[in-house]
């Protein structure tokens, strides 16, 4: 994105991050820019057609103690489940390992909108969202 305020750098890595579902029976991955044929069959259990994996961990990619980014978790769980959306706990995670584990959730039914807005409320630099063809996607917030 030309107009991004996030480095190209940082970008790239979001774009390979897995975005782990600890959806039952089974967790899976999702990846940016490649279909989840977990994710047709959560739409498809949940009567939904589109989510969004969000997290509060560490905003604008810049690393908080443990106990804010747990504090900001639990913010977002509660603003998430506030709203008619089913909620998946889930991790992000770096596969080169350089950047530490993410707690973040999966929010089946919600809008990019609001997905957005949410992005925005927690100072993320991005978000993934997936729209009914469950092929999630890099949202540059900022």
């Amino acid at each position: 994105m030309e107009n991004s305020k996030t480095s190209a750098e940082l970008l790239a890595a979001y774009r390979a991050a897995q975005y782990r579902v600890n959806a039952v029976p089974a967790s899976f991955c999702i990846l940016v820019g490649q279909l989840s044929t977990e994710l047709l069959r959560l739409y498809a259990g949940a009567s939904q057609s589109s989510a969004a994996f969000l997290t509060a961990f560490n905003p604008r990619s810049q690393q908080l103690s443990d106990e804010a980014n747990s504090a900001a978790h639990k913010c977002l769980l509660k603003v998430l489940r506030a709203l008619p959306v089913e909620t998946i706990e889930g991790t992000g995670s770096d596969p080169q390992g350089s950047w530490p584990e993410e707690r973040s959730v999966l929010a089946l039914g919600l809008e990019l909108g609001v997905a957005k807005s949410i992005g925005n409320q927690f100072n993320q630099n991005a978000i993934i969202w997936a729209s009914a063809d469950a092929v999630p996607r890099l949202v540059v917030l900022r």
